[in-house]
């Protein structure tokens, strides 16, 4: 009675990790939304070394991600690497106050990047190893929940800095610094509550010389091949606010309209809600059904963001993109431990990370260049729908398991 009692438990692990990601979701949805205008208003950068600094951060934390994820496994320090991940992110971002051009910008995202990648990987296995199998969608869904609410806080934090400024360039060098301030404090808290609060009872083992990838079973293989493909497809959100913007015959600074903002929050809050059950639906029904499905809505909002042009549209849309992310971003996190299992956990989970890393890149330049082939954006959501509808289809026939 008392061992099913404590196979159904949420462990104080996955509490402490979630709030955590809530801080630093809330510093980095801030930044991830005041930066670009810090980039084009202040520094005078254009939209080419602005995705120049997005994708070489992406693709460097990506390399870390690997590299802990192999590290944890073998040396099973999963909170020393966990901490150290994030304790680069507040030095990161405060240092952003002393950064007047944007190569010192790209240096200092690209190390908040390796900071992310770093702690990915572990903080994944630490999750995963803090509950039993029969409730590890749901820890997840609790993880990813706390993570969105973060996201809606710093969405919240960065529309009251902007709401009512004329223009981007209005905004003071002051209004800036005190951003990066608030960024920096908020997760530095979280880096504090991790280091005092988290448990890790592995212990240690001696590290191996060579890296062995004898954890790669065809099913996993297979998924790692077919997430990969959906990741060319997977292009960032920033897309799809651009033509939200463009429809609606918004001015350039868009994060100061309360009509965008709506439609935007939508997907924040609509995650928060669904995450959790969804995480628990999981632990009940094949999570290859559920990831399919999400692939298969994604295609279906990229084929939305071609024909809606109303307030009404875009909100549902986004409130979708919600729904979406609940159905995969946690899930192919949980359906690669559940294909390798085992010792390997970190170094699976580094691989899936990297794999997504690395396409990212390439899929956000895909989609910049579509952009400008026909009407702005027509064939950006076409090239998604496609490749989400065919990655559903793969992972839907292929991986039966």
């Amino acid at each position: 009675m008392n061992n099913n009692k404590d196979e159904n438990k949420i462990t104080k692990n996955v509490w402490v990790l979630g709030f955590t990601s809530l801080l630093n979701d809330a510093s980095k949805t801030l930044l991830t939304l005041i930066l670009p205008l810090y980039l084009a208003f202040v520094i005078g950068a254009g939209e080419i070394i602005i995705g120049i600094i997005v994708g070489l951060s992406a693709s460097v934390g990506s390399v870390a991600n690997a590299v802990t994820g192999y590290l944890s496994d073998k040396t099973k320090k999963t909170k020393f690497y966990t901490t150290f991940g994030y304790a680069l992110l507040p030095i990161s971002r405060l240092l952003l106050l002393f950064a007047g051009t944007w190569p010192v910008v790209l240096v200092l995202r690209v190390v908040n990047d390796i900071g992310e990648g770093m702690k990915d990987s572990p903080r994944d296995v630490i999750l995963t190893t803090s509950v039993s199998k029969k409730v590890r969608g749901k820890a997840y869904g609790i993880h990813r929940t706390l993570h969105t609410i973060g996201a809606i806080i710093g969405t919240l934090i960065a529309i009251y800095f902007l709401f009512g400024i004329p223009s981007p360039a209005d905004i003071t060098q002051d209004t800036y610094n005190l951003i990066f301030i608030i960024s920096s404090v908020l997760v530095a808290t979280g880096v504090i509550i991790l280091y005092i609060f988290l448990d890790e009872k592995e212990k240690p083992l001696k590290v191996a010389r060579k890296i062995k990838f004898d954890f790669i079973n065809r099913e996993f293989k297979l998924f790692v091949i077919i997430a990969g493909i959906f990741s060319l497809g997977n292009f960032a959100v920033w897309f799809m606010i651009m033509k939200t913007a463009d429809a609606l015959t918004m001015s350039s600074n868009i994060f100061g309209s309360p009509e965008l903002a709506l439609a935007y929050l939508m997907f924040p809050v609509i995650f928060a809600i669904f995450a959790t059950p969804i995480g628990a639906l999981s632990d009940k029904v094949s999570r290859r059904l559920i990831i399919s499905s999400g692939y298969a809505l994604f295609g279906v909002i990229c084929i939305g963001f071609i024909f809606v042009s109303s307030l009404i549209g875009f909100m549902l849309l986004f409130a979708l993109y919600g729904i979406f992310w609940a159905t995969t971003h946690a899930m192919q996190r949980a359906f690669t431990v559940d294909l390798v299992g085992g010792e390997k956990r970190g170094t699976a989970l580094g691989v899936f990370h990297s794999v997504a890393g690395v396409l990212a890149f390439p899929a956000n330049v895909i989609a910049g260049y579509l952009w400008t082939v026909g009407d702005p954006g027509t064939a950006t959501f076409l090239f998604g729908a496609v490749i989400a509808f065919i990655s559903a289809f793969l992972l839907f026939f292929l991986l039966k398991k």
